[in-house]
């Protein structure tokens, strides 16, 4: 072999491994491209707007551990339950937000909430309290 066939061979192998390179890039890159199209695709249908009156979470037993409702009184109310479906909480969203808690009997034993701008604390007797 002469020295200008060598020098050919050489050239000719550097731009194969060049080739190689590039082919293996665009594959790469088109493979990506190809996963953010897929994602771009399924992206709507995890992120569904579920539209209702009342949202029922239940434990693996069945039973309501906690509920969203703003079917009865209008306003927004998260209430929590107990394992024996007794009402432990209840959180009302309105223009006066309340949280209230519940005995095992299910009596209301205390508020916290805020009345016209001012937070108050009220126990089970209706003794109210000013916050702190």
């Amino acid at each position: 072999m002469t020295f200008e066939t060598q020098d050919l061979a050489r050239r000719l192998e550097k731009l194969e491994r060049e080739n190689r390179r590039l082919k293996r890039g665009g594959l790469v890159v088109a493979g990506l491209l190809g996963l953010v199209g897929l994602t771009g695709m399924v992206a709507p249908r995890l992120c569904n707007t579920v539209w209702a009156e009342r949202f029922v979470l239940n434990d693996n037993g069945g039973k309501t551990r906690l509920t969203l409702d703003a079917y009865r009184s209008g306003d927004p109310v998260v209430t929590a339950q107990d394992q024996s479906g007794k009402t432990i909480a209840k959180l009302t969203l309105s223009d006066s937000p309340t949280l209230e808690f519940y005995d095992a009997q299910g009596t209301c034993t205390g508020k916290i909430g805020v009345s016209k701008g001012e937070p108050y604390t009220e126990k089970a007797k209706g003794d109210s309290v000013a916050a702190r």
